[in-house]
């Protein structure tokens, strides 16, 4: 049996306000790489790929997420 369409709406909201708050923890855990305290200086060597820029900036502690580094930087 179908549900009534004001059903159909609850849940839709529900789903899309889910959705809305997970796409805010998202940006909020990434944006803590772009808050520096400190300058640092990196040097990209010419023909470097994004997944060995990210791994660089990761052991060094600059970014916390690779993944997020190459999902965000393309």
């Amino acid at each position: 049996m179908d549900m009534p369409i004001s059903d159909k709406n609850k849940t839709f909201s529900k789903l899309a306000a889910l959705l809305i708050l997970l796409l805010f923890a998202i940006w909020f855990l990434s944006s803590k790489d772009m808050m520096v305290t400190e300058s640092h200086i990196f040097e990209v060597k010419k023909g470097s790929s994004m997944g060995t820029i990210a791994q660089e900036l990761s052991d060094k502690g600059l970014i916390k997420s690779e993944l997020f580094f190459t999902s965000f930087s393309k």
